[in-house]
């Protein structure tokens, strides 16, 4: 008994791994774009006002981190804005592109944040689907 206290927890770890939610290890190689994850092999991927019920955030949502870096430049506001594919069948994001920033510095702290989020799936026609929302991240970093 005392055993699947342990297995259960490492199972849901390992299928959240293999599951195929962004991971910062999918992010591509090319500094120019600040995006995690992929849509690969997705065959529909609706926009938000396409869908009857829109994805939305469940449980907590993790804020972003701010470097110490940042921190110690004084106050600095600003944002982002993403775009992020969330999955029919995973509450995870799939995919996560930086649309527009501020400061660069803002983008690699919001990409990490809505990383750790979950999502209901969006709507069409009663049944799940792959949707693409965008989802503002404001930063006001004080020392």
């Amino acid at each position: 008994m005392k055993i699947s206290f342990f297995i259960i927890p490492l199972l849901v770890l390992l299928a959240l791994l293999i599951s195929g939610c962004a991971t910062p290890q999918d992010a591509p190689q090319n500094p120019t774009v600040a995006e995690i994850g992929s849509t690969a092999g997705l065959v529909d991927i609706y926009d938000a006002k396409d869908v009857d019920v829109k994805p939305a955030p469940t449980g907590p949502q993790a804020p972003p981190v701010i470097p110490g870096e940042l921190k110690q430049r004084g106050r600095l506001s600003g944002g982002v804005m993403l775009e992020v594919v969330t999955g029919q069948t995973k509450g995870c994001a799939l995919k996560i592109t930086v649309i527009e920033s501020t400061h660069k510095e803002f983008e690699k702290p919001a990409l990490d944040a809505v990383r750790r989020w979950w999502f209901t799936p969006a709507l069409k026609d009663g049944k799940p689907v792959n949707c693409r929302i965008q989802i503002p991240i404001r930063f006001d970093v004080q020392n």
